[in-house]
């Protein structure tokens, strides 16, 4: 597995005991299940125009 440079001095940092694991609060996980549940909602209906090869590049580029 590939790690950057900050990846690796957070690794090393926990191998040298320097960086304690913990469990989440219960206002964190509150916290972080909110967020979660409001990026998925979708609120919003949106209608744009595209041209038609507009709209195939974005599709290519969703498949990718």
């Amino acid at each position: 597995m590939k790690v950057d440079r900050e990846e690796k001095e957070i690794l090393e940092a926990y191998d040298r005991g320097g960086m304690k694991l913990t469990k989440p609060t219960k206002a964190e996980l509150a916290r972080v299940k909110s967020t979660a549940t409001n990026t998925f909602r979708k609120n919003r209906r949106v209608t744009i125009r595209l041209y038609d090869h507009d709209l195939k590049g974005i599709q290519k580029k969703a498949m990718e």
